[in-house]
């Protein structure tokens, strides 16, 4: 008789409260877990790990995150996220982001990698009040570079969400069905895209920078929108290193962010 695979799962759900970021709740389920990295300074990282080493079909994982009570965390990854070929259906995964009561979170996980043939729905939803601040990156990668992965079948579904008080200020829905639309004007030639999310008191002054801001690159285009006080930055390229070194600049320079501990390794 065939036996079903046995398949990932994982919950995690944490709230970060006070000036002295200290932990309020923290519930860890199955291959999620939450690690809290010493340092000096004032803002607390925050690394989510799975330890089932990726992704595959039939896999789900939910966590939820909250910085409350003027509290300030980065919340992380451990490593890039790699989602493998699929032979059981669509992988979820589902982040729900809560920021309130003068609390900054900033939301700077490591780059996703799509294989072959891998199978992904992510539905990522932000909650924060009008005193808080909230940042946000998201790297995409297009099969293993340094395999020389050309990855034409896949399916990916996308969906953000961002609320601002009870509003839906931002929404975007994404992705494609079995073949990677590699030709179309969008994705022609590319093998990674990412994007910044910030919403906060600074946005205005913030897409000012990015305006003033030299942006020639050969091997990254970037663009910037403000809509509905969400500042939206796009990057894409046929180089995904030269996107994630391009975003470490655009942390540095715009926002005056180091990159995370993790990253660094």
């Amino acid at each position: 008789m065939y036996q079903p695979l046995e398949r990932a799962t994982g919950t995690l759900k944490a709230t970060i409260r006070g000036s002295q970021n200290r932990i309020g709740e923290l519930y860890q389920e199955g291959s999620s877990r939450l690690f809290f990295p010493k340092n000096f300074s004032k803002i607390k990282e925050c690394v989510v790990i799975n330890t089932a080493g990726g992704i595959t079909g039939g896999d789900k994982f939910e966590c939820s995150i909250e910085a409350a009570e003027e509290s300030s965390i980065v919340v992380t990854t451990q490593a890039s996220e790699k989602v493998y070929k699929a032979s059981n259906g669509s992988a979820e995964v589902k982040a729900t982001f809560f920021v309130s009561k003068n609390s900054k979170l900033l939301w700077l996980p490591q780059d996703t990698i799509l294989f072959s043939k891998s199978d992904l729905s992510r539905k990522i939803t932000i909650h924060i009040e009008d005193n808080s601040e909230f940042l946000a990156f998201d790297q995409i990668v297009l099969g293993r570079s340094a395999m020389g992965e050309n990855i034409k079948k896949s399916n990916f579904y996308d969906n953000w969400k961002i609320y601002k008080g009870d509003k839906l200020i931002y929404f975007d829905q994404s992705g494609w069905k079995e073949s990677v639309p590699l030709h179309c004007a969008g994705l022609k030639g590319i093998k990674s895209y990412a994007s910044f999310y910030y919403i906060g008191a600074k946005a205005v002054a913030y897409e000012q920078k990015l305006k003033n801001m030299k942006k020639d690159n050969e091997n990254v285009y970037f663009g910037s929108s403000l809509r509905n006080d969400c500042l939206l930055v796009r990057m894409f390229g046929s180089d995904a290193k030269a996107i994630k070194d391009r975003a470490i600049h655009l942390l540095l320079e715009i926002w005056q962010v180091d990159t995370p501990n993790v990253w660094k390794v």
